[in-house]
């Protein structure tokens, strides 16, 4: 099928895994369109779109797919091209959800095999208006640890940058008294360290933050972290680096299509480890949104 690579020339913290990526990118006959701050991404896609191309990839990390995944969102849904993606950041949380291999060239001969499938992506209003995500919305404490992430630290760190992160932000946790209206109806008051809006499973570097959220079944899973004192915060950490964290008595599981949400402080947000600066009110899963090439299923 017609295809379109979107390449982040910044993505990538492996040298073996750059080389093999630019051998990739020099050997495929496909256009290719690299990711910098003079392209409009979402006037690109459109134009793709009305070209006739069938398939748009994504080569690079989370925000990468994040920016695709918005651009795509852009078209009509009757003329929006399936997506792809290459893996090539520091997490590829979202690529770890849809089962895509790690190694460039494996996760491209899974996308040149065309089996797609419909996957759900989210809605998130704030008062400018409405971006999407396909992965994790984190707000809160969360917010510290990727605010204290720098590129070299990545570069240095890999993906244990983020519990470097996490270790910092301990000393800076903060109470949020959060409103939270699902599904137009139920209303939850809580005192929260962290809310977690879900698609896919891991966040920040592959923490299975969401085990049991699946991108595929039209539900948000929304995980709170009630608030605690510091020995409580170290347990609910040390179960989520061991994957059973939500048997924590801290925290919460809650399904729903949609979620509406008030905060005192203002609750900042990350989305697909990248800082939103406006303010969400409301989260939407818009069910089956983009059909993308995917691997087998994660349990």
């Amino acid at each position: 099928m017609k295809t379109l690579v979107i390449r982040n020339p910044r993505s990538g913290k492996l040298k073996k895994k750059d080389q093999e990526a630019e051998r990739l990118w020099e050997e495929l006959d496909v256009e290719q369109l690299l990711l910098e701050e003079s392209v409009d991404l979402k006037d690109e896609v459109k134009k793709a779109a009305e070209q006739g191309v069938e398939l748009i990839v994504a080569a690079g990390g989370d925000g990468t797919v994040n920016s695709v995944v918005n651009a795509l969102m852009s078209v009509p849904a009757e003329k929006r091209p399936a997506m792809g993606i290459v893996p090539l950041g520091t997490a590829n949380d979202f690529a770890w959800t849809l089962g895509l291999p790690d190694a460039p060239r494996e996760a491209w001969d899974l996308v040149a095999t065309g089996i797609t499938r419909q996957v759900d992506v989210v809605a998130m209003t704030t008062h400018d208006g409405t971006v999407h995500f396909a992965n994790i919305a984190a707000g809160g404490n969360s917010v510290k640890v990727t605010e204290s992430i720098t590129d070299e630290l990545k570069q240095k760190w890999g993906p244990l940058v983020y519990v470097r992160g996490a270790i910092e932000a301990v000393s800076q946790l903060e109470s949020y008294k959060i409103k939270l209206t699902v599904n137009d109806g139920e209303v939850i008051e809580q005192s929260v360290w962290a809310v977690l809006i879900a698609n896919g499973k891991t966040n920040a570097g592959r923490l299975l933050v969401a085990p049991d959220a699946s991108p595929y079944d039209g539900l948000l899973d929304v995980i709170l972290i009630e608030e605690g004192n510091l020995l409580e915060f170290a347990d609910v950490s040390a179960n989520l680096l061991l994957g059973n964290y939500l048997e924590n008595p801290l925290v919460h599981l809650q399904r729903a299509r949609h979620v509406k949400i008030e905060s005192t402080p203002a609750m900042k947000f990350t989305v697909d480890g990248e800082v939103v600066d406006e303010l969400p009110i409301e989260f939407t899963v818009m069910e089956g949104a983009i059909r993308m090439v995917v691997g087998e299923e994660r349990e």
